[in-house]
């Protein structure tokens, strides 16, 4: 098993500090081995419209994207959810996980 992860707290911009997880080596090559794959199981059901976090997807096709979407208008909408990944429910996030890949290594 990975060493627990180190956490730092920086300060931002607007005041207060956010949580920083450091990761060990060896915990994080782990990570990058369930990324991977997920990402094989999980990248052909994700829409085309969607680019956050994705493999080969980068700001500019977002962009193309957000264009075609709109038909020509001249506006768009960005959404950040704040403290998304703060707030998160972790049990449903495994639950969601747990539909498409049931693997107990990944789940761990």
């Amino acid at each position: 098993m990975p060493a627990p992860v180190r956490q730092v707290a920086i300060p931002k911009k607007g005041g207060g500090k956010r949580k920083l997880g450091i990761p060990s080596l060896f915990f994080r090559v782990a990570q990058q081995v369930v990324k991977h794959h997920l990402e094989r199981i999980v990248e052909p059901k994700s829409h085309d419209s969607s680019f956050g976090y994705r493999p080969k997807r980068n700001a500019h096709q977002a962009l193309e994207q957000a264009n075609r979407n709109t038909y020509d208008h001249d506006f768009a909408i960005d959404i950040d959810i704040k403290g998304f990944f703060d707030t998160i429910d972790h049990e449903l996030l495994l639950k969601a996980v747990k539909h498409y890949c049931p693997d107990k290594w990944v789940l761990m």
